[in-house]
């Protein structure tokens, strides 16, 4: 039995590219500090460059992004809101 070949890996801006072994494609993802991965490209890319370039288009994706609007202060939390009871 034949030994699967390791992945080439390197970490570009934060994001870990590495090459899928099985479909020779590129691929991104970004771990947390816990190690779990949060996001990945959900495609493969034929080349190194190219992956690198789908990270650079989700990095100034999330750079164009408008911050998230912080609710009043004292406003109550709408997610820690009891559900009303059912009719």
């Amino acid at each position: 039995m034949r030994a699967m070949p390791e992945p080439e890996t390197f970490i570009y801006r934060g994001f870990e590219c590495y090459r899928n072994v099985a479909s020779g494609e590129w691929r991104w993802r970004r771990q947390a500090e816990n190690n779990r991965i949060v996001a990945n490209g959900g495609e493969g890319w034929a080349s190194k460059s190219a992956v690198m370039g789908a990270v650079d288009t989700v990095i100034e994706l999330i750079e164009a992004s408008p911050p998230p609007e912080e609710p009043p202060l004292g406003a109550e939390d709408p997610l820690a809101a009891e559900p009303p009871p059912p009719s």
